[in-house]
C-alpha cells in the first residue's frame, strides 16, 4: 500500500514538474516577437517528440518504486488459481506477466493436440492474424524436428544462415516474428512451444531459466489438467453405473426366499460396467408352493441395460400369467425384442418354474446350463445344453438346483468334485452357510457381475 501511494505521488509530480517546466520555458516568449502560429506549431511538435522520453522515465521510476519480482509472478498465479480461473486463462495471464518481465512485446503459445496430431496456436499476443495465418505451423515444420528435449531452446541470433538446417530454422523464426522458441516437454513428450518476440538486448540466462521453469509448469498443468478431464469422465461413468445400480436393484428380488417346500438363497455382485446379469424369482399366485425363475445376461451400454431391465422383467411376468411354457416364454420374449430393436444382440437367457412336487422345467437360449447336487448320491451334475428343446426333471427332497453366470459356470464346471464334496459337507446346514461356502471358493471374476442362484427342494431333517 505504501509502495502504491509512493508511486502515485511521484508519477503524478513527473506530470506537474513537467506542466510546470513547460510553462517555465514558455514564459520568455509571452511578450516576445517570436511568438506566432510556426512557433506554437514548433513547440508542439518538440513536446510531442519528448513524450516516449518522458514515458521511459516515468517507466524507470515505477520499476524502481514497485519492481516486478518472479515471487510476484508465482504469487499472482496461484490467486488465479484460487480464484477459480480455468487452466486456459491461468496460463494466459502468467504467459503475460512473463512477457512484461523480461520485457517482450509479443509472444506465441503453441501446443501439440496429440487427438488431432496437429499443433495450434493457443495464445498470441500483440501479433497481427495475418502473420499467424503465413505462418503455416505444420506438423514437418523445422521448429518442431529441431525440438528433441527440453534443452533445445532456439536462439535466432545464435543461429548460422551457413547451415541449411539453421537457415531453414531461421526462415521459420522469421514467420512467426520470434527470437526465442523454448519447448514444452513433460518427461520425453513433446506439448507445445513457448515462442517469444524481439526485443534491443539479449535474453539473460536468468530470463531464459525462467522460461524454461514456465515451459515445465505448464507441462505439468497441462498433463494434470487431461487427467483431471478422465477423471471427470471417470466420475460421470460412475454416476451413471451408479444411477442403472439403483434402478436395477429396484428392480431384482429379495436373496433369501422360501416358497412352499423350495429354499433359494442368491450370492449376487455387479462389478462390471460393460456386462449385467439379472435373475428373477417370485411364486405363481394361481399354484401354491410353485416358483418361477429366470436369469439372463445383457451385454452393452450401461444406460440402455439399466432402462431394459424391468421391462424384461415385467415382461416375463406378464407372459408367465398365461400359463405359457418356459420355452414359448423365451422364444416370445427374444421375437418381440428383435422385431422391435431394443438391444444391439440377443440377451442370453434362461427361464423355468419349480413345481410344489419338485418337477423342474426349464428352456435356455445362450445362458449356461443348470447344475444338479442329487442328495442320494452326492454328487454335482452339470445338465446337458438341449438346443431349442426344454429340459424337464425331477427334484427329489434335498437335492440343490444351482444356476450361475457364465465366469462362476466355468470355474465350477472344471472342478466338479471338489464342489460336490462342498455341497454334501454343507446340506445338512443352512442354505445360507453353504452360499457363503461357495462364494468364498469361486475364483474372483476379473469381469462381469457374479450370479449364483442356489434353489434346494426340500429341507433335510
Amino acid at each position: 500500500m505504501r509502495n502504491k501511494l509512493i508511486n502515485k505521488s511521484l508519477s503524478y509530480g513527473t506530470d506537474l514538474f513537467i506542466v510546470l517546466a513547460a510553462f517555465v520555458i514558455s514564459l520568455p516568449f509571452l511578450n516576445s516577437e517570436m511568438i506566432d502560429h510556426r512557433f506554437i506549431f514548433f513547440f508542439f511538435i518538440f513536446w510531442l517528440a519528448l513524450l516516449p522520453l518522458i514515458n521511459y522515465f516515468r517507466d524507470i521510476i515505477d520499476s524502481y518504486i514497485s519492481p516486478i519480482y518472479y515471487e510476484d509472478i508465482f504469487s499472482k498465479t496461484v490467486d488465479a488459481v484460487l480464484n477459480m480461473k480455468s487452466l486456459d486463462e491461468i496460463l494466459k495471464e502468467t504467459f503475460v506477466q512473463i512477457l512484461t518481465l523480461i520485457k517482450v512485446r509479443n509472444g506465441l503459445l503453441i501446443f501439440y493436440y496429440p487427438d488431432r496430431d496437429e499443433y495450434r496456436i493457443f495464445y498470441q499476443k500483440n501479433m497481427r492474424r495475418k502473420v499467424i495465418r503465413n505462418a503455416r505451423i505444420e506438423n514437418n515444420n523445422a521448429i518442431f524436428l529441431a525440438l528433441k528435449s527440453p534443452d533445445d531452446i532456439l536462439i535466432k541470433n545464435k543461429l548460422s544462415p551457413a547451415n541449411e538446417f539453421e537457415f531453414r530454422l531461421i526462415k521459420e523464426m522469421e514467420k512467426l516474428h520470434a527470437e526465442t522458441i523454448v519447448p514444452i516437454f513433460f518427461r520425453d513428450t513433446f506439448l507445445g512451444a513457448i515462442v517469444t518476440g524481439k526485443r534491443n538486448r539479449k535474453f539473460s540466462n536468468r530470463e531464459l531459466a525462467l522460461l524454461k521453469t514456465f515451459a515445465a509448469k505448464i507441462a505439468m498443468l497441462s498433463i494434470n489438467n487431461y487427467f483431471l478431464n478422465e477423471l471427470m469422465k471417470k466420475k460421470e461413468i460412475e454416476k451413471e453405473y451408479e444411477l442403472a445400480s439403483t434402478i436395477h436393484s429396484r428392480f431384482l428380488p429379495e436373496h433369501d426366499l422360501q416358497i412352499g417346500p423350495i429354499e433359494v438363497k442368491i450370492h449376487y455382485k455387479a462389478k462390471s460396467l460393460s456386462t449385467r446379469e439379472f435373475f428373477d424369482a417370485f411364486e405363481d399366485k394361481n399354484e401354491s408352493g410353485c416358483m418361477h425363475f429366470s436369469a439372463y445376461s445383457i451385454r452393452g451400454d450401461i444406460a440402455g441395460t439399466a432402462i431394459h431391465m424391468p421391462g424384461i422383467q415385467a415382461y416375463l411376468h406378464a407372459v408367465r400369467m398365461v400359463k405359457k411354457t418356459p420355452k414359448a416364454v423365451v422364444t416370445k420374449l427374444i421375437k418381440s425384442m428383435s422385431k422391435r430393436e431394443i438391444l444391439d444382440e440377443e440377451p442370453a437367457i434362461i427361464a423355468g418354474t419349480i413345481y410344489s412336487n419338485g418337477l423342474t422345467r426349464y428352456f435356455s437360449h445362450k445362458y449356461p446350463s443348470p447344475f444338479v447336487f442329487r442328495h442320494n448320491a452326492k454328487k454335482l451334475f452339470r445338465l446337458p445344453e438341449q438346443r431349442e428343446k426344454e429340459t424337464s426333471f425331477l427334484l427329489k427332497k434335498g437335492d440343490v438346483l444351482i444356476i450361475c453366470s457364465a465366469n462362476i459356470h466355468h470355474a465350477i464346471a472344471k472342478d466338479l468334485t471338489r464342489f460336490s464334496s462342498l455341497i454334501a459337507e454343507y446340506e445338512e446346514l443352512s442354505l445360507v452357510k453353504l452360499r457363503s461356502a461357495m462364494a468364498k471358493s469361486l475364483p474372483r471374476a476379473e469381469e462381469g457381475d457374479t450370479l449364483l442362484f442356489i434353489a434346494r427342494f426340500g429341507a433335510i431333517q
